[in-house]
């Protein structure tokens, strides 16, 4: 039987170069629409997921260039446009679901289209549609799109549908956008949760327990 022979009791040290999360930028890209101001993201990785969201913001009216290989400028001062949106590339992300946390508050109605990548069904989105309609964030689920409302979007103690990490930032998104101090129990922890946060804090939202 093959066995690893360990002898420890070694100083430990060096560096490493850490490559950067799809997962952690497609939660601050999203962050990013509330800033409504230039942000600048460093350590971007450019993949399809991203583009693909990218195409996205930019049909809104999201502006984005890149300065280098890995840095990313984007600008959401712009009026956002959500008759506009793209429906091929929305269709094509399922983090465009975090579109509805950051949407919160923005903007009274619109359609947000449904991702092709999972075949779960309905359950997947429950704990984002529990999450939002918590804070006065209403959304309907149809054959092809979700019709989204937002009225009177306020803040509220909630306890999490389920641990997720996508629903989780979406309920901090749409937190830091309703007036008042909100209380998330059962939140995920995990570390684009994390970085979601970290950003947020960066851009003057007050989150503390992260």
């Amino acid at each position: 039987m093959a066995k690893f022979l360990v002898h420890g009791g070694k100083k430990l040290h060096g560096s490493i170069a850490v490559s950067s999360s799809k997962n952690a930028t497609m939660g601050i890209l999203c962050g990013a629409v509330m800033v409504r101001n230039t942000v600048i993201l460093k350590d971007v990785p450019r993949i399809q997921e991203v583009d693909r969201m990218l195409e996205l913001l930019e049909s809104i009216g999201v502006t984005y260039a890149w300065k280098d290989t890995t840095t990313l400028h984007l600008d959401s001062s712009n009026t956002l446009t959500l008759a506009n949106i793209d429906k091929d590339a929305c269709t094509r992300t399922r983090s465009s679901i975090m579109l509805l946390g950051a949407l919160a508050n923005q903007a009274t109605s619109y359609r947000l289209y449904k991702t092709g990548g999972c075949k779960l069904g309905e359950r997947t989105v429950r704990p984002h549609m529990y999450a939002l309609n918590t804070f006065g964030v209403s959304v309907t689920s149809r054959d092809t799109h979700y019709e989204v409302k937002n009225t009177a979007v306020k803040a509220a103690d909630i306890v999490m549908y389920e641990s997720g990490d996508t629903p989780t930032e979406n309920a901090i998104m749409a937190a830091v956008l309703a007036p008042g101090k909100t209380t998330i129990a059962f939140a995920s922890s995990n570390y684009m949760v994390q970085d979601l946060c970290y950003f947020l804090v960066q851009a003057g939202a007050k989150i503390e327990g992260i």
